[in-house]
């Protein structure tokens, strides 16, 4: 018992890439609820539109955008 080391199974590069794809798809089609009316704002002046019933959809090359600026540490 004392012997034994937990393995990690790290995702592969494709796998990876298939969730992020999956991930911006939901975002720029379905949409992420938004509650607070200043950050509704925030996102309706980044991306030009207007969100009905508070859900915001965010285009794809707006999250790469922030995932680029983003620091890496």
């Amino acid at each position: 018992m004392f012997g034994l080391k937990p393995q990690i199974k790290v995702m592969t590069r494709e796998q990876v890439q298939k969730v992020h794809n999956d991930a911006l798809f939901i975002l720029d089609k379905t949409g992420v609820m938004v509650d607070d009316q200043d950050a509704r704002h925030l996102f309706e002046k980044a991306t030009g539109k207007a969100g009905k019933d508070h859900r915001i959809r965010i285009p794809k090359d707006l999250v790469n955008w922030a995932i680029d600026a983003a620091p890496t540490e």
